[in-house]
């Protein structure tokens, strides 16, 4: 794990939707294992059917397009390192084959525009490599084909290194990039432990920590304020529709329809069934994050 491809750059400049800084950095630096992707159908058919998107790409230009394995290192910086999926014979062209679901339809259906994971993957691979041309291929919900043209660009190449020396002397250092939204699983794979140990911060940083902790407060009031006025909303609608369960305006249609749910009474199985209560009990291990303002003498 001791480089950096070209699947990894976007999650190094943070621009991934799937890896967080913070997890590759972990990765990188050997604080948590890859994600074990073995059991993943969608990586599994995605493997599969990229011959199949190299066929079509190789059939719709009538080229020869080969599987090419050779691994490509920045001349000034070896942890940068790459192998590219497919070049087209004779040309310095290569060719990146991709599947996705149909989902992601719309991410493919504007002109010129390519999902920013994989412009970042190309365009690291073709200044590696030297070439000024590559191509995405990509069979999207397993029906249907889109193809993107990347030609290289010096200064965003330039850009992309820069970003990805800064995210690797964090690696170097050990200092970790801030944790996002998305990295609760993360800090708790990088924390798993629960010491019963109270941190005193100095001035400054206690004032950064309460500035993060009563953004959290004023942010939690808002979410609960928003979410009496949609509540409010709703219940107008409804007091409309009265027995009704279906309205229709010029813009909108709304239903408010009855459903039932079903659950398992976990309190009476406990009670009553306690073996089979505990033989199907599960436990996971987790820290909850709790915080309260504390008062002020002078409050």
């Amino acid at each position: 794990m001791g480089f950096l491809g070209s699947s990894d750059v976007a999650a190094a400049l943070g621009r991934s939707r799937w890896t967080t800084p913070l997890q590759l950095w972990a990765i990188k630096s050997g604080k948590i294992d890859s994600p074990d992707l073995s059991d993943n159908e969608a990586v599994e058919w995605g493997t599969r059917l990229e011959d199949v998107v190299a066929t079509k790409f190789a059939e719709k230009h009538n080229v020869k397009v080969m599987a090419y394995k050779k691994r490509f290192t920045h001349p000034e910086h070896e942890i940068f390192s790459c192998e590219l999926d497919r070049i087209i014979t004779g040309t310095d062209e290569l060719v990146e084959c991709k599947t996705c679901s149909a989902y992601k339809m719309k991410e493919w259906e504007g002109g010129d525009d390519i999902p920013e994971e994989y412009l970042l993957q190309v365009m690291f691979a073709l200044g590696l490599s030297g070439r000024k041309k590559g191509h995405i291929a990509v069979l999207i919900g397993g029906n249907t084909y889109r193809e993107k043209e990347v030609i290289f660009d010096q200064e965003l190449y330039d850009m992309i290194i820069a970003g990805c020396l800064d995210f690797w002397s964090m690696v170097e250092s050990g200092e970790a990039p801030v944790a996002t939204y998305d990295d609760g699983d993360v800090l708790f794979s990088l924390y798993p432990e629960d010491v019963d140990e109270v941190i005193e911060l100095d001035e400054k940083e206690s004032s950064k920590v309460s500035l993060l902790l009563f953004d959290c407060n004023r942010l939690n009031s808002e979410i609960k304020a928003r979410e009496k006025a949609i509540d409010e909303k709703k219940n107008m609608v409804k007091q409309l529709m009265g027995d009704c369960n279906t309205l229709n305006t010029d813009d909108f249609k709304a239903t408010w329809k009855n459903q039932s749910t079903s659950r398992i009474d976990t309190k009476k199985l406990k009670e009553e069934k306690p073996e089979i209560y505990n033989d199907y009990l599960k436990e996971s291990q987790s820290r909850v994050f709790r915080f309260k303002q504390l008062k002020k003498e002078n409050d």
